[in-house]
């Protein structure tokens, strides 16, 4: 079960998702119509509405560890190939919640080796402090460590190294579930503190939950920019 279940409508999101099995790497679907366009904004409504109303009744955290602009650079929307802390919050913070919707569907394409996962492992330009990596990390198991690796009977090339998610039992999918409510408080306490970045952006918007959902899923919307 995703986090937040009873407040967010992460099944309506996920009935948006749809990938396309005519293409080895199974896309998802480029261009979304009109009714998954309006499924996809009454979820980016619903989530703000969370983060706006957890925002409020939060006490102030003064740990500097979670305020993001201490994080990385400090850039929070992305910007010349660099993702952006706070874009990759939020992006891991969808994807992850669908993982857990429906882990047969996405357990294939939500991988850790996805832009916004990568950066929660602690690499690229963005990657997240040791102090959250090393949680998520926990959650993942690394094929690597040699030139060559043995991987269910075949050999496997170094440089093309695996990491996976561990089994999805009850004991790892409780843990995803304390590494969402942590990211999930990272998100709401930024939107408390109101703080922006050297570019002055890094307010949590509705525009900004639409953008995390079409880049996390390659989705076109262009069409509906105005609606």
């Amino acid at each position: 079960m995703s986090h937040l279940s009873h407040l967010l409508p992460w099944n309506t999101l996920s009935e948006t998702i749809k990938y396309d099995d005519r293409f080895p790497n199974k896309k998802t679907c480029q261009k979304v119509n009109l009714a998954d366009y309006k499924k996809i904004k009454y979820f980016t409504k619903a989530l703000l509405t969370a983060l706006t109303n957890f925002s409020l009744s939060a006490n102030y955290d003064n740990d500097e560890k979670l305020n993001l602009l201490t994080w990385d650079e400090g850039l929070l929307i992305g910007a010349y190939g660099h993702m952006g802390v706070l874009s990759s919050v939020l992006c891991a913070y969808i994807q992850l919640n669908l993982l857990l919707t429906d882990i047969d569907k996405y357990k294939d394409h939500i991988t850790p080796m996805t832009w916004a996962l990568s950066c929660c492992r602690g690499v690229y330009d963005g990657g997240h402090p040791e102090f959250i990596n090393s949680k998520f990390n926990e959650l993942l198991i690394y094929f690597d460590g040699s030139e060559s690796f043995e991987f269910m009977g075949h050999i496997i090339p170094y440089d093309q190294r695996t990491i996976e998610f561990k089994e999805f039992n009850h004991e790892n999918i409780n843990k995803i579930h304390e590494y969402l409510k942590l990211l999930f408080k990272i998100l709401y306490l930024h939107m408390k503190s109101g703080r922006i970045d050297i570019n002055d952006r890094g307010l949590i918007t509705e525009n900004e939950i639409l953008r995390s959902i079409t880049h996390s899923f390659s989705l076109n919307i262009y069409e509906f920019k105005n609606i």
